[in-house]
């Protein structure tokens, strides 16, 4: 018997957002941008959901809504200039360091896609560990014209 492929989640959400301040905290309805998307990982019971986040205010309404947040990312991954992959590579480091099992995937789900529903996180989960030619997927959504 094989043992199901692991997902770590992770939701990049730094605080120094240049154009919107504190943008990942600005309600969306009932909701911080932030929220929205944490409750979407969680709901999706696909994998562990971690919040990196070099704010303590971020990391505690995270844990709040149930997203792990076992460290706060250091502040020169946390720059405008910082990529998301410096993100995953700090998480990445975090796990070896701490002798703990690098997962099979990991999915970068930011908050600034709020209306990501569970639904499609779980298909294109899904049809990743179903198809073994790929190792990775993306999704993308068409803007209105």
């Amino acid at each position: 018997m094989t043992k199901k492929p692991n997902l770590i989640i992770i939701i990049p959400a730094r605080s120094g957002s240049t154009r919107v301040k504190n943008k990942n905290l600005k309600k969306l309805g009932n909701l911080p941008l932030l929220g929205h998307k944490i409750k979407s990982c969680i709901n999706s019971k696909t994998g562990k959901v971690i919040v990196s986040t070099d704010s303590i205010k971020i990391a505690k309404y995270a844990q709040k809504l149930g997203a792990e947040t076992p460290f706060l990312r250091p502040k020169k991954y946390s720059t405008s200039q910082a990529s998301t992959m410096s993100c995953v590579l700090h998480l990445i480091r975090y796990l070896i360091n701490n002798k703990i099992k690098l997962p099979n995937y990991i999915a970068v789900l930011p908050a600034t896609n709020p209306f990501l529903k569970t639904s499609s996180i779980k298909n294109a989960y899904r049809k990743l560990i179903k198809n073994k030619k790929y190792n990775s997927i993306n999704s993308y959504t068409n803007s209105p014209t």
